[in-house]
């Protein structure tokens, strides 16, 4: 019976790897690959996604490797079918001590879905060993479903940790940021029962073996990390500690075996980290502080105007306003309205809209009954709700502006507003924050130029109607994240996701926290923005996480410390390898890789549908992997860096087939008459070969420079005409390395098309 027994595990693990590879799934899903997880946490019926662990720490790593989320709350019942379609796995992680309804329905429904090839990774508690009854779940139930993972469960709590040892401890997977030095964690006794189980961290009580317990474990099937073993967290004022004990990239690639994903990577463009810059419009109407422009009465929108705007022309930049700062039938003037008018006529300005009346707390709108606001209007400085009289009263205040203070800073607690936005000179309404914004503020942009973006204000949680209504009106989305990675936040667990979805809509968070967080929200400290370089360098080495994003408000301006701060950043960037790209373009780039669909046609050949603005499709762990450009439509170029292989597609090519090869030779593309790029500072599309020559179009910010891989060394001719028509010739000579750089004399910040043509040795 026994060897029986043991037949059955080898052969239901031998099943399992096959039906859990993502070719195996992708057969049941139409050729496409899946690659959502579907994440169970517990919560009151009321609880949002992104309370939850799986948001705040797990979510980030786990789109690093290529996977969106689906958030199910387990307190509402079970997920359905449909909910599962395209899931490669399923990840839980529940509080210590929670209680299902019906423990042993979570069982059935969980070992269903692992004979269905759904990975299951568990962190924490894993929820079903006590029922909301209070009567413990039989060991012989939860080793039905421990029996499909290659686990065992040994129904013994080892609670006493004093002495704790560490038997095995890899630490590729083990402690990533925080060592386990002095933790004492209690822990359930789970072994492996078979040997495709791999243990990443067994602990025992000293000197008795019989305690031994395997606390982190991945296996064909999913994975497992004890309650307390994964994070450490800490209440400490004014911030929590957080750091993760497990690596989350190696153990979440591990569990659920991405490296044979393509991964959509939000953060590169063209061979390159990506760039883009954003302004928070508050504070347009704040007097500047700034010693010399003091005596000048200067606003600080003014200012940023003429230190940050006009100064640096090669690096793009996303301008917002919060109307009623603008508008003279609010709280702005003739002299707010002529600032915007300067400001949106720049042309590396990208107008964005920072809603029309500030809205603090999104929550309080989302039922639309207005009404409930009228017992904080006495708290609004102008009171509110001036329909019938605020013109006059708001044009009298006007007459008066220059011995105004307008001064306006976010709260200092996003969670405890005392007003729920920061003007009502009319009832709120949803329309006039969205459409009517965009609108007014088109009015103020020269011909051609309109809105193309919503920067979320107050704590920067829409609700789903909110964003829906963005989203019909034409508007990419962004803000909410707050990522930091620094000497005060020095862990990944402080960097966020690339969004989050509201319901069936999609809010994208910024790549960096903004100044507020830095300043002790704009309190003190106004030169600590500077050290925004901590964590763009963090979020670039070892791995890219993030692109280079420099965010902040318009009350920057205010004051030189701060002014300073954010210069210090922009020169920084001017030194880094970049594409500065305008932000709704990266919101676009990031919306694409939640919608990015991969249909597999071979074992290295993928047709791309879906995927939007996003145009580059990262492997990991890829140094022997090239493109077959022989065998590939509309792929542009292919970078090693950091390990992983960085493929550039082509945005004219609507369904790219993308057929990798293994080659030793990183540059085996150009076994073939064509080119590829390596790297560009510009956009690229529209690549087009023709014998010995090739020509595309291309666009971007600052200096024109790009490198190409060229089949052979010797003499090319380029011929490049610019958006203006003016024409210019370069004869470059490739040598043996075969890399044509193309460095044009004066191409700044506009569009081209070249003509790259090969003329001999």
């Amino acid at each position: 019976m026994i060897r029986w027994s043991r037949f059955w595990m080898i052969a239901c693990w031998m099943q399992l790897v096959w039906f859990a590879s993502p070719l195996a799934l992708a057969e049941k899903t139409g050729g496409y690959l899946p690659r959502t997880v579907l994440a169970l946490y517990y919560g009151e019926l009321n609880d949002k996604p992104q309370q939850s662990r799986i948001h705040a720490f797990a979510e980030m790593p786990l789109n690093h490797l290529g996977i969106k989320l689906r958030y199910h709350n387990i307190n509402t019942g079970l997920p359905t079918p449909e909910d599962q379609d395209d899931v490669i796995g399923i990840l839980s992680w529940f509080d210590s001590g929670i209680q299902l309804q019906d423990p042993f329905k979570y069982l059935k429904w969980a070992e269903a879905a692992v004979r269905s090839g759904k990975k299951f990774v568990i962190l924490g508690d894993p929820g079903f060993r006590v029922g909301r009854d209070g009567k413990m779940v039989p060991a012989v139930y939860i080793n039905r479903f421990f029996r499909l993972l290659g686990i065992r469960d040994m129904d013994e709590w080892v609670n006493y940790t004093y002495d704790l040892e560490y038997r095995v401890k890899n630490q590729t997977v083990v402690e990533f940021e925080r060592q386990y030095k002095g933790f004492n964690a209690p822990f359930h006794r789970l072994i492996p029962a078979g040997k495709s189980v791999k243990s990443h961290l067994v602990v025992r009580k000293a000197g008795h073996p019989e305690t031994e317990s395997h606390v982190v474990m991945t296996f064909p099937a999913g994975g497992y990390v004890a309650d307390g073993y994964s994070v450490f967290t800490k209440n400490a004022e004014p911030k929590e500690i957080r750091q993760w004990y497990i690596n989350p990239f190696e153990f979440f690639r591990l569990a659920f075996g991405t490296d044979s994903l393509p991964k959509p990577d939000a953060s590169t463009l063209a061979g390159r980290r990506i760039y883009y810059s954003h302004i928070d419009g508050d504070g347009w109407l704040n007097k500047t502080l700034i010693e010399e422009y003091w005596p000048q009465k200067l606003l600080s929108s003014e200012v940023i105007l003429k230190e940050i705007l006009l100064a640096y022309p090669d690096l793009p930049v996303t301008v917002t306003a919060v109307v009623a700062e603008i508008d003279p039938e609010w709280s702005g003037s003739k002299a707010s309205m002529t600032i915007a008018r300067k400001i949106f006529a720049l042309p590396q300005v990208e107008i964005g809209s920072h809603t029309y009346s500030h809205p603090f707390n999104w929550d309080f709108f989302a039922d639309g009954d207005a009404e409930k606001e009228a017992e904080y209007l006495p708290k609004y400085p102008n009171g509110g709700w001036g329909e019938n009289q605020f013109k006059n009263r708001f044009l009298a205040a006007i007459a008066k502006v220059e011995e105004q203070d307008f001064s306006y800073h976010e709260g200092a607690d996003p969670g405890k507003y005392a007003i729920p936005r920061a003007y009502a000179h009319l009832r709120f309404d949803l329309d006039l924050e969205i459409t009517g914004a965009a609108a007014f503020l088109d009015g103020l942009a020269p011909a051609g130029k309109k809105t193309k973006i919503l920067m979320w204000t107050g704590n920067t949680t829409p609700f789903e109607e909110a964003v829906k209504r963005s989203r019909l009106a034409g508007f990419t989305n962004i803000n909410g994240g707050d990522s930091r990675y620094d000497r005060e936040y020095p862990s990944y667990s402080w960097v966020s996701p690339i969004g989050r979805l509201v319901g069936r809509e999609l809010q994208i968070y910024a790549s960096s926290s903004n100044e507020n967080t830095y300043t002790n929200l704009w309190s003190g400290r106004f030169h600590g923005f500077q050290y925004l370089k901590d964590t763009l360098d963090n979020t670039e080495h070892p791995i890219r996480i993030k692109p280079f994003n420099i965010y902040y408000h318009v009350f920057s301006g205010e004051r030189r410390a701060s002014l300073n701060a954010v210069i210090s950043n922009l020169d920084y960037a001017l030194t880094r390898e970049i594409i500065p790209i305008r932000t709704s373009r990266y919101s676009a780039i990031a919306e694409g890789f939640y919608s990015v669909r991969f249909r597999q046609t071979g074992s290295e050949t993928w047709q791309i549908e879906n995927r939007g603005k996003l145009q580059t499709i990262r492997f990991d762990e890829a140094a022997q992997l090239a493109v077959d450009f022989n065998a590939s439509t509309g792929v542009i170029g292919q970078r090693h860096y950091q390990g992983s292989l960085y493929v550039y597609l082509d945005e004219a090519v609507f369904t790219p087939e993308l057929v990798l090869m293994q080659s030793k030779d990183v540059s085996a593309g150009t076994r073939r008459s064509a080119p590829f790029l390596i790297q560009s500072r510009w956009r690229i599309w529209q690549v087009v070969t023709n014998g010995n020559r090739f020509s595309f179009q291309t666009e971007g910010f600052g200096q024109a420079e790009m490198i190409w891989q060229v089949p052979r060394p010797g003499t090319y001719h380029v011929a490049i005409s610019d958006g203006e028509g003016r024409q210019q010739q370069q004869e470059i000579v490739v040598s043996k390395d075969r890399q044509l750089s193309i460095n044009p004399d004066n191409l700044r910040s506009g569009s081209a098309s070249m003509i790259v043509s090969y003329t001999g040795k």
